[in-house]
């Protein structure tokens, strides 16, 4: 069987497009504009075409499919591939030095702002690796792996290992398996074949409605302590933007934890459980608040209350 999909006519165009799937106990069929192939449970092998071209040669597409396609091994495509990027940069560290009177000192780790690659490196999110190992994100869509953190910091490597994420500016690792928080998704890492290097980037969940709003970033995953995955969500016209979203530890399932956040760039989830988030002012959100976020708690941006009725008051900041 052949299924032909519906096409927007647009002046001069007079093309077609049909496909078919060749295989045991499988079927296509069209949905609107999407063509739908449906094959049966389990393993199966089994090959889709699709075509576009005049109606006129819609025949010789038929004469096509009639031929015998041997179907890749996708066995194949399950167990990594060579490195992409195959260099391990060097850079070295500074060791900070306490200063009379200030509570800490800061070590500075320099970056490989020069690269192979012409890699932009604004950093979004980072975490550790229980070995001391670092793994951080850019704003432009790469994970780093960063080793040789420790005392002296004269010999740190930058391994580029994952790319092509969307806006990821949040970063977790959970069983030392790390979790990339996107504007789109959830991203979990896979390296299949112990090259260090990504290999499979999995969706862990993208239940999320986003908008192209070109502010609506999704900044900071945490967990909680039963390991429950929270992220903040800047301000948007979706069911999720300026809240705190909540994704159980599967990925199975989100939910809306507090509503009422403007742009909000600082989040965390404390080892006891306790939820606190920053938010930028405006719009009753009063400058350099720091809230404790309470599960159903609205904090203050009406346009994000997701409420049926418009709030006359909000949940007070903790300074």
């Amino acid at each position: 069987k052949i299924a032909v999909i519906p096409r927007s006519k647009k002046s001069g165009e007079s093309t077609i497009i049909a496909t078919t799937i060749l295989g045991k106990d499988g079927s296509i069929g069209v949905d609107a504009h999407r063509a739908i192939a449906k094959v049966k449970e389990g393993k199966s092998r089994f090959t889709v075409l699709l075509w576009e071209g005049s109606e006129e040669n819609l025949t010789a597409f038929a004469d096509l499919a009639k031929q015998k396609f041997n179907a890749p091994n996708l066995n194949d495509w399950t167990k990594g591939g060579p490195r992409k990027w195959d260099k391990t940069l060097k850079t070295s560290g500074d060791i900070g030095i306490p200063k009379k009177g200030e509570p800490y000192a800061l070590d500075t780790i320099h970056p490989p702002f020069e690269n192979p690659w012409g890699a932009i490196l604004h950093f979004g999110g980072h975490d550790f690796f229980t070995n001391g190992d670092l793994a951080v994100s850019t704003m432009e869509g790469d994970v780093w792996l960063v080793r040789g953190i420790n005392e002296k910091l004269n010999d740190i490597t930058w391994q580029r290992i994952a790319t092509g994420l969307y806006h990821p500016l949040g970063l977790r690792i959970v069983n030392n398996k790390i979790y990339v928080l996107g504007r789109d998704q959830i991203t979990r890492l896979h390296d299949l074949n112990g090259d260090d290097e990504i290999d499979f980037y999995e969706n862990f969940n993208n239940d999320a409605e986003i908008s192209l709003g070109s502010h609506e970033f999704s900044t900071c995953l945490e967990t909680d302590p039963a390991g429950n995955f929270y992220y903040i969500r800047c301000a948007s016209g979706t069911r999720h933007g300026g809240s705190v979203l909540k994704v159980t530890k599967d990925g199975g399932k989100l939910e809306r934890f507090a509503t009422g956040f403007r742009n909000p760039n600082g989040f965390f989830v404390g080892p006891g459980g306790v939820v606190t988030a920053a938010d930028q002012q405006g719009t009753w959100v009063p400058a350099s608040r720091v809230d404790i976020v309470a599960p159903g708690g609205f904090y203050g941006f009406v346009p994000c209350h997701h409420r049926e009725e418009k709030p006359k008051t909000y949940d007070g900041p903790l300074c």
